[in-house]
C-alpha cells in the first residue's frame, strides 16, 4: 500500500542513492588524474623535459613544456639538477600535470605524431573522431595516455620507469564494478563499505527506482483516466517503465558517464518532490484523518524541512558551478 510512510520513504531513499552515484561519478572522472604515487623519478622527468625545451622541434616533452605554468617550470628546472623530489614538489607537478590532462589544448598532430603508433588503442580510436564531438572524458582519458606513452622511460639507476608502465592497461571509459570498489578502497575506505555497502547501494537504485517508477506510472494512468486501482488496465500502466529494461542493452554504447548527467539533474528537480510531500504531508483535505498531529507533524516537518533545505544548497551550489 502507498501510504504516507512509503511516499515519505521514497524521497529520503532517493537522495541517499543519489550521493552514491554522484560519489561514484566524482571518483569515475579522477581515473586519468596524476597522482604522486605515479610519479616515481621526478627529476629525471624534470631533466628529460628542460632538454626538449631548448629545442626547437616539435615533440611531446617540448609540447608538455609549453602548457606548464611558469611556477612548476621554474621547480622542475631547479628539480633537474637533483637526485630527489619531495612529496610537495610530487604535489605541485601532479596539480599541474592534471590541469592539462583535463584541458583540450593538449594534442597537436605536429608534437605527437611520433607516439600515434605506439598509443593504446582506444586513444588511437579516440584521435580517429572529430575532436569537437569528444566529451570531457574523452578528452582526459586520450591527454594521459599520451603522456604515459610519451613519459615511459628506463630510469639511469635501476630500469625502473618514471611512473608505471601498468597504468596504461588500467584506463578505460568504463568502469567495472570490482575497479569502482577499487577506487573507493584506494581513498582509504574499508573494504566492506566500498564492496558490500555501496553495492547494495547500487542494487538499492536499481530496486527502488524502477518500483517507484511503475507505481508512478500505474497511479498517473488511474488519474488521468479515471481508472480503479488494482484493475487489469492498472497493470498494464504499471509496465509504462518497462523499456527503460532497454539501458541494459544499450549500456555499452551509452557508457557509465551517463549517471553523472541523469543524477545532476535528479538533483536539480529533487526540491520540487521534496516541497510536494511537505505540502501534502499538512494538506488535511487531501490526508484527512491520517493527518499527522503534535509531536509526530514536527518530527516529520522538521525532517522534510531539512530535506528541503539540504536539497536546495545541492541543487543551487551545482547550478552556480556549471
Amino acid at each position: 500500500r502507498f501510504d504516507l510512510f512509503s511516499g515519505m520513504l521514497v524521497p529520503y531513499c532517493l537522495a541517499t542513492m543519489l550521493m552514491v552515484i554522484a560519489a561514484g561519478g566524482t571518483i569515475y572522472h579522477s581515473l586519468e588524474n596524476l597522482r604522486t604515487q605515479d610519479v616515481r623519478d621526478l627529476p629525471a622527468l624534470a631533466r628529460m623535459l628542460t632538454s626538449e625545451a631548448e629545442n626547437s622541434a616539435p615533440s611531446p616533452a617540448r609540447r608538455f613544456w609549453q602548457l606548464l605554468d611558469g611556477d612548476t617550470r621554474v621547480m622542475l628546472s631547479d628539480l633537474a639538477g637533483r637526485d630527489e623530489a619531495t612529496t610537495e614538489q610530487k604535489q605541485a607537478f601532479c596539480r599541474a600535470a592534471n590541469a592539462i590532462i583535463a584541458s583540450g589544448d593538449m594534442y597537436t598532430r605536429e608534437d605527437f605524431t611520433v607516439l600515434e603508433d605506439r598509443l593504446p588503442a582506444n586513444a588511437r580510436g579516440i584521435l580517429k573522431k572529430d575532436r569537437a564531438t569528444l566529451i570531457d572524458k574523452e578528452v582526459r582519458l586520450l591527454n594521459r595516455q599520451l603522456l604515459d606513452t610519451a613519459f615511459l622511460v628506463p630510469r639511469q639507476k635501476d630500469g625502473q620507469t618514471i611512473w608505471g608502465d601498468d597504468l596504461i592497461k588500467k584506463l578505460s571509459l568504463r568502469v567495472s564494478p570490482a575497479q569502482a570498489a577499487g577506487m573507493f578502497e584506494s581513498l582509504g575506505i574499508t573494504p566492506f563499505v566500498s564492496r558490500y555497502i555501496f553495492g547494495l547501494g547500487i542494487l538499492g537504485i536499481v530496486l527502488s527506482s524502477i518500483t517507484l517508477q511503475m507505481l508512478m506510472a500505474g497511479f498517473g494512468a488511474c488519474e488521468i483516466f479515471k481508472l480503479e486501482p488494482g484493475g487489469r488496465a492498472y497493470k498494464l500502466a504499471c509496465l509504462i517503465p518497462a523499456p527503460g529494461m532497454l539501458g541494459v542493452v544499450l549500456w555499452k554504447t551509452m557508457g557509465t558517464w551517463i549517471a553523472v548527467p541523469t543524477s545532476a539533474i535528479c538533483g536539480i528537480m529533487l526540491p520540487i518532490a521534496y516541497i510536494g510531500f511537505f505540502l501534502l504531508n499538512n494538506n488535511k483535505k487531501y490526508l484527512g484523518a491520517a493527518t499527522p498531529r503534535g509531536a509526530q507533524a514536527l518530527i516529520w516537518n522538521l525532517g522534510m524541512l531539512l530535506a528541503i533545505a539540504v536539497s536546495l544548497a545541492s541543487a543551487a551550489y551545482y547550478i552556480y558551478t556549471l
